[in-house]
C-alpha cells in the first residue's frame, strides 16, 4: 500500500509499565507498518547499557536545544513536570536524573515532531514516561498537579497503551537483565507496590478526556509468539487507519 507523503505523519508512543512488553510490540508494529509501505522512524530500544546511559547524560544539552525549538508545546510540559517533581524525590541525584530524562524525552519528541511529515515515528519511551518520573515515588500523586500535567502535556498523536496483570508485570520486570536502576536491590513487595502505582497512573492518563481519544489499548497477559504477533497486527492496523484519515 502506498504512503501519503502529502499528509503529516504521526508520532506513536507505546505507553505502559516496565514488563508490559512495549519494546517487543513496538518493534513488531514497526515491522508490520513497513511491510504495508509506511515510512517509519523507530525510536525503540531493546535494552540499556552504561554507554547508552552516558550518551543520554552527555546529550542533555543537545536535547534541551531541540526542546527550545518547540518551546510553545514542550515548555509547559517541562514546567508542569518540574513543578510536580520538586520535593517528591528525597535524593538530589534522582531528582537530577529524572529532570535530565524529562529534557531528553521532550527534546526527542520535538525532533520527531519536526521530522514527522509523511511517515510514522514510533517510540517505546516517549514523553508520557515523564508522568511516572514526576509523580511516582513514596507518596500518591496529588490530583491537582496531575491535572495540570495532563493539560500541559506535549502529547503524541497516537498512544498505544500496553497493560498486563500486575503479577505478570512484576514477574517480567524481575526477570529482566536490564532492571531499571530505581528497582534494583528492591524486594518483590516493593517492586510490586511501585509498579501498581505506575500502572494506576497510566490508567488515569489513558482515561483523561484530553488523552482518551488518542489511545489504542493492548492487553498483553501472556507471551506466546502468536499472541504478540496478533497484538502487533492490531496496533499496526489501527495506526494505519489513523494515518489514512490524518489531515494534510
Amino acid at each position: 500500500m502506498a504512503t501519503h507523503p502529502e499528509k503529516r505523519g504521526l508520532i506513536v508512543e507505546f505507553m505502559g509499565c516496565t514488563g508490559a512488553g512495549k519494546t517487543t510490540l513496538a518493534q513488531g508494529t514497526v515491522h508490520r507498518l513497513r511491510a504495508q509501505g509506511v515510512v517509519v522512524r523507530e525510536g525503540s530500544h531493546a535494552g540499556s547499557s552504561v554507554l547508552l546511559t552516558l550518551e543520554n547524560a552527555l546529550g542533555t544539552p543537545v536535547w534541551f536545544l531541540a526542546l527550545l525549538r518547540d518551546w510553545s508545546r514542550c515548555g509547559p510540559h517541562l514546567r508542569a513536570t518540574w513543578s510536580a517533581l520538586r520535593g517528591r524525590v528525597a535524593s538530589p541525584f534522582w531528582t537530577a536524573a529524572r529532570a535530565y530524562a524529562t529534557i531528553r524525552l521532550l527534546g526527542r519528541h520535538a525532533r520527531y515532531a519536526r521530522a514527522a511529515r509523511g511517515h510514522v515515528a514510533v517510540v517505546d519511551e516517549g514523553v508520557l514516561v515523564t508522568a511516572p518520573l514526576a509523580f511516582c515515588g513514596n507518596r500518591p500523586a496529588p490530583p491537582q498537579p496531575l491535572e495540570r500535567f495532563v493539560a500541559a502535556a506535549a502529547l503524541p498523536d497516537v498512544i498505544v497503551w500496553v497493560d498486563a496483570p500486575l503479577d505478570v508485570l512484576v514477574d517480567r520486570t524481575l526477570s529482566r537483565r536490564d532492571l531499571p536502576r530505581e528497582l534494583r536491590s528492591r524486594p518483590r513487595d516493593q517492586v510490586r507496590t511501585y509498579l501498581a502505582q505506575v500502572r494506576a497512573l497510566f490508567r488515569t492518563l489513558a482515561e483523561a478526556p484530553r488523552i482518551a481519544g488518542r489511545v489504542i489499548s493492548l492487553w498483553n497477559p501472556t507471551a506466546p509468539p502468536r499472541d504478540r504477533y496478533a497484538l502487533a497486527e492490531r496496533a499496526a492496523d489501527a495506526i494505519r487507519r489513523r494515518l489514512d484519515a490524518w489531515p494534510a
